[in-house]
């Protein structure tokens, strides 16, 4: 593995990190949010998924701007939008403002998510790319995981503002490590060299085919942990008793994603795929029917997290090489709209039931959809 590329896997898993943390942020600090700018559950839920909206709207124009600007340039951009949009939400003085920066935010994402696939593929083969996708899949949580942990005490220190300075932060260091690591690789020949390559009709059903397994998988992972507050709150369990449960939900993600991959090497994608997103339906439904949150969290985040480096790395895998950047584009189009769709949806949930068990009846269900999605595809 050359340095140049063990510095840009990293920057990458950094930006994921930060991503991860953003994405949290507002769930984090929802009821200090709530009051701040008067939201009701539904509100709220938007709120969570405007980070995703831009998705929709931006990645397939982004891919194809890379082919232009060059994948590291788009990269860095990136990340860079990542850490302007954090920095105007801390400033911002009413919701419109602080929403226009958490959509800058998620424009900034919209790159590093596009690219990092196909970055990846383009460096590293076989179980070497499996470890690559899945550290990079695995970073996303652990970034949730550090937003109750960091940005909870942070907020209660200093304010909810400071919060989001220190994710402006988080997304500002790896722009300096890209730029500073990245090499350029031999290009794909022939068609690789077209700028506008589309994917033929079957890549297409394939890559929209995942993306709707993506769409699933985090519609239950990501609910769950927005409305994971909400629900203690509901129990009357103190914001330090969140900051304890949430690692449980995330940080383990990393090690069980790598072995997850491990596993589906072995065994097949499907036996693994199917026992993770069944174990996540279950830690969902243990806690709302009342389970205790430390050990609901321990499955969320341990056997319920195994499939998701072979979602990404069949999503990734599903065009050729020369037509990848625009297939990670069509599945995280995919993936933003249910980002975006899916938590105002379990915010009405919630408000149809009085309380946030709604929210947790609407993700256990969602979750579950991913099974007949990732059968249509085998």
């Amino acid at each position: 593995m050359k340095r140049g590329h063990r510095g840009t896997l990293c920057a990458i898993v950094l930006a994921r990190m930060a991503f991860g943390l953003q994405v949290q942020t507002v769930a984090t600090l929802g009821p200090a949010l709530r009051h701040a700018f008067v939201l009701d559950f539904a509100g709220f839920g938007t709120l969570v998924g405007l980070y995703m909206l831009p998705g929709v709207a931006l990645a397939i124009p982004v891919a194809f701007a890379g082919r232009r600007i060059g994948e590291r340039n788009a990269l860095a951009f990136g990340m860079a939008l990542m850490a302007l949009g954090s920095a105007l939400s801390a400033a911002a003085p009413g919701v419109l403002p602080f929403g226009a920066g958490r959509l800058l935010c998620g424009s900034g994402a919209v790159a590093i998510l596009v690219f990092q696939g196909k970055v990846l593929s383009e460096r590293y083969s076989g179980r070497a790319f499996s470890l690559a996708t899945s550290l990079q899949t695995g970073a996303f949580p652990i970034g949730v995981g550090l937003a109750p942990l960091v940005l909870g005490p942070l907020a209660g220190a200093l304010g909810w503002r400071a919060a989001f300075i220190a994710g402006a932060i988080l997304a500002a260091i790896p722009v300096a490590l890209l730029l500073a690591t990245w090499r350029e690789i031999a290009a794909v020949p022939a068609s690789g060299t077209r700028l506008l390559a589309w994917p033929s009709r079957r890549e297409v059903r394939l890559v929209i085919l995942v993306g709707l397994v993506w769409v699933f998988y985090n519609a239950g992972f990501a609910n769950y942990l927005a409305f994971m507050p909400a629900l203690m709150a509901a129990r009357h369990l103190a914001g330090a008793a969140a900051a304890s449960v949430v690692p449980f939900d995330t940080w383990p993600n990393l090690p069980f994603v790598l072995a997850g991959a491990a596993v589906a090497h072995r065994f097949g994608h499907t036996p693994v795929f199917l026992a993770g997103t069944l174990c996540t339906f279950a830690a969902i439904v243990w806690a709302l029917a009342g389970g205790p949150l430390p050990a609901t969290a321990l499955l969320f985040g341990t056997l319920g997290a195994i499939h998701g480096g072979i979602v990404v790395a069949t999503g990734t895998l599903a065009t050729r090489p020369e037509n990848r950047g625009v297939g990670m584009a069509i599945f995280y189009t995919v993936y933003y709209a249910g980002g975006f769709v899916f938590p105002t949806l379990c915010g009405h949930a919630a408000d149809l039931a009085g309380g946030p068990q709604g929210a947790f009846v609407a993700a256990a269900a969602l979750s579950v959809l991913a099974i007949p999605a990732w059968l249509l595809i085998r």
